[in-house]
């Protein structure tokens, strides 16, 4: 509970993102040791701003803003987050990386307020950022899955999961191409599946979208 936040998760060799000068090999049967990885505070930066166009929180709750950096598919770390009664925000001991900062309720639903912007985190302060939120709205996607090695694609299914809540699954027509209907703002991945009795010989494929 008394954890300092500036003690962020780190790789081997003191990085914040996997670095293939510190990858480790292990061989069959070999036993590696002293493998230490050496915590090391982040006194970081202050990500700050306003936010526009925005008079109330429609929940009378305060204007939450949540900034997470992403790694690898859809797993997220570092999560930071302010809260305030004025449409303002600074983020603080911020460190280096690559972060979206969301401003929205967690898996947002059809008339709320919401907004999503990259941000790029170095040594300095990174200030007068302005989030102007939109009216959340359901959107369809359109797509294709096309068989690397030619033919027809078979009887697939594509599933788009967010990192969290419930996901949407889209049936293929016989050239491929799917509707993904009513989705909301989020991260997804994209998979897709073949049916049980056509799985054999098969490989299922997946992506991500946002």
């Amino acid at each position: 509970s008394n954890w300092d936040p500036r003690y962020v998760p780190q790789y081997l060799g003191g990085t914040l993102k996997p670095d293939d000068s510190h990858m480790v090999e292990v061989k069959d049967g070999e036993t590696i040791k002293d493998v230490d990885i050496r915590l090391a505070r982040f006194e970081g930066v202050t990500v700050s701003g306003r936010i526009e166009g925005v008079t109330a929180n429609p929940r009378g709750s305060g204007y939450v803003v949540t900034l997470t950096s992403e790694t690898i598919g859809n797993t997220y770390q570092n999560t930071y987050q302010t809260y305030g009664a004025e449409p303002a925000f600074a983020i603080r001991h911020v460190p280096p990386g690559t972060y979206k900062l969301r401003y929205g309720r967690g898996n947002p639903r059809p008339g709320d307020l919401f907004a999503l912007l990259n941000v790029e985190v170095a040594d300095r302060d990174v200030r007068d950022l302005v989030v102007t939120p939109h009216v959340v709205q359901p959107v369809d996607l359109e797509g294709q899955v096309v068989v690397r090695e030619g033919g027809p694609p078979g009887p697939w299914m594509v599933y788009l999961r967010p990192p969290s809540g419930l996901g949407v699954t889209a049936h293929m027509n016989e050239d491929g191409s799917f509707v993904a209907q009513g989705l909301l703002p989020e991260h997804y991945s994209v998979q897709t599946t073949l049916n049980t009795r056509a799985l054999q010989g098969k490989t299922a494929a997946s992506g991500y979208v946002v």
